[in-house]
């Protein structure tokens, strides 16, 4: 046997496929700016700025600002009613990560 087999024999030993009993903690992902990003990115398709969803939905433009740069999360009910100034409603769902975990 080479020595570069036995290099190699040698390093495939000493990996570990899995670990027992061991909690697999997948990449965890921001929804403070998966929400900001939504709410500019809708406001922007139905041509609306700050200032007008601000006066339709009753969020001030200052906390839509902070919303949508991704410094402030808002409740639900804030949520909602942003989601109602813009026409649209708030759907929650629990879908599987990327890469099924």
């Amino acid at each position: 046997m080479s020595d570069f087999q036995s290099f190699l024999d040698q390093a495939l030993k000493e990996v570990v496929l899995e670990k027992p009993n061991e909690v697999f903690l997948p990449q965890e992902y921001n929804l403070t700016n998966e929400v900001s990003d939504l709410i500019s990115r809708t406001r922007n398709q139905v041509g609306m700025t700050q200032k007008e969803l601000a006066q339709i939905s009753g969020v001030s433009q200052a906390n839509l600002s902070r919303i949508e740069n991704g410094s402030y999360t808002p409740s639900l009910s804030v949520l909602k009613r942003i989601a109602d100034g813009l026409g649209k409603r708030v759907i929650i769902t629990f879908e599987d990560r990327e890469g099924g975990y």
